[in-house]
């Protein structure tokens, strides 16, 4: 008679979440596409749009309350202290708008913001290439 404490139902939550489901017999079968590196590269990507995406978040603040004319001062003097560190390599991309009322349009956040995207989009195919070792589109 089998041992059947260590056999999984495959209709069983947890039947997903082992990289090396236990079968009937007590034999272990790798499954395709679970493991750890998928997961890592998985845990990778996650990093990469979390990084992009706060460092967005912040530029567009510095883009919005330099737009609106907001007060150098506490929360909005780190917000633009970092936006204007990432966005200075590409003040002289695009004419900035002057001062006009207080008011600033500065196209070098816009720029930013576009670049990061598009580099956390590259980082992440090229962690998924990595992967899975052959080419994926979607």
């Amino acid at each position: 008679m089998a041992d059947t404490a260590q056999v999984r139902d495959p209709q069983s939550r947890g039947s997903h979440s082992s990289s090396w489901p236990v079968v009937q017999g007590g034999a272990r079968v790798r499954q395709l596409g679970r493991g750890v590196v998928p997961a890592a590269s998985r845990v990778l990507v996650r990093l990469v749009w979390a990084a992009v995406a706060i460092v967005n978040l912040v530029v567009m603040l510095d883009f919005v309350f330099r737009l609106i004319g907001a007060k150098n001062e506490g929360f909005a003097h780190a917000v633009m202290s970092f936006g204007s560190t990432v966005a200075s390599p590409f003040d002289g991309i695009f004419a900035s708008v002057g001062s006009l009322g207080g008011y600033a349009l500065r196209w070098s956040d816009l720029v930013v913001v576009v670049l990061c995207g598009l580099a956390g989009l590259v980082v992440t195919r090229i962690l998924l290439l990595a992967r899975t070792g052959r080419r994926r589109l979607a």
